[in-house]
């Protein structure tokens, strides 16, 4: 990647995708000898807003919502106790089918259970969750 210019070794997502005013793949060999080996399948070149010399507009963009599991409980599960016992038993029964003695796989179901979601926990997926993102640019 370049941005602006400068070589980004970042990720792409932590680029603005509202900041970005185009982008551009440079695919032969004279284009990409600036850039050496690092250009040698190609280059994407990514060019941002820059400001204009105009009034100053101010934008601001916000995007609310929520996030919550995409399948809902079975019918037999009535309320979340019922869920976080039938979470924990299936954690428990992989941990001892995998080996692990029965004192441990009930620590490690457990440390699942309530851990962050991105580990295995329940934390994201039982919850609704809000999420936001918000906006703000100067222009001119």
């Amino acid at each position: 990647w370049i941005v602006d210019g400068m070589p980004y070794s970042g990720d792409l997502n932590n680029l603005n995708p509202s900041d970005i005013e185009s982008m551009t793949v440079l695919k032969d060999a004279a284009s990409n000898s600036l850039y050496g080996a690092r250009g040698a399948n190609g280059v994407v070149m990514i060019t941002t807003k820059k400001a204009k010399s105009q009034e100053a507009h101010v934008t601001i963009d916000a995007k609310w919502g929520v996030n919550s599991r995409a399948v809902q409980d079975y019918a037999y599960i009535t309320n979340p106790a019922q869920f976080y016992e039938l979470h924990y038993s299936a954690l428990k029964n992989y941990y001892v089918n995998s080996g692990m003695s029965v004192g441990e796989a009930h620590l490690r179901a457990n440390t699942n259970l309530t851990a962050n979601a991105n580990d295995g926990g329940l934390g994201y997926m039982v919850y609704t969750v809000p999420s936001g993102q918000e906006f703000i640019g100067i222009n001119g």
